[in-house]
């Protein structure tokens, strides 16, 4: 562990390599996944900070991130729950972790929201030709010249097409 944050020793192919801008935007971001996910409490965190950093590794966006904060402390009250005895107890954390499982609703659909952000490819030529080198992006329905007769230049005959009407 380096600091609050996880070092990962073979980073994962899904997961950014971890540098000194990484390692700031998962500082800052972790109190925003304590703060939205209601673990604010300092003397009973329901979750560690090297557990908030390893979400904000996997889910780089705020919301998302605090979804995945949610469902792990709902999944470590369930665990609470099936070890309690008393009754009442057993409803409280049961009531506890359907609120956290809520939560985690209400944030993943806020991502959902705020998550898509338009691309404006081509622009450069290098962003073009690394984009068609990529193997696992979806390819093209519609190219150039895909229409074109076989055995024509493909030049388009505007006077034929476009005929004043009277």
């Amino acid at each position: 562990v380096v600091g609050d944050v996880i070092a990962l020793t073979k980073p994962l192919p899904f997961v950014p390599a971890v540098n000194d801008e990484v390692t700031q935007a998962v500082l800052d971001d972790k109190d925003k996944v304590r703060l939205f996910s209601g673990d604010t409490d300092a003397s009973d965190p329901q979750l560690q900070d090297e557990e908030i950093a390893a979400i904000l590794l996997y889910r780089r966006n705020i919301f998302r991130a605090t979804a995945l904060a949610c469902e792990t402390i709902a999944a470590k009250l369930a665990r609470k729950v099936t070890y309690q005895i008393y009754q009442e107890i057993q409803e409280r954390l049961t009531e506890q972790q359907q609120s956290y499982l809520h939560l985690a609703k209400v944030f993943d659909k806020r991502a959902a929201t705020t998550d898509a952000t338009p691309f404006n490819g081509g622009l450069l030529v290098s962003s073009h030709v690394l984009a068609l080198a990529d193997t696992m992006r979806v390819q093209p329905y519609f190219s150039r010249g895909m229409m074109t007769e076989p055995g024509t230049d493909g030049a388009i005959d505007n006077d034929a097409i476009y005929q004043p009407v009277d």
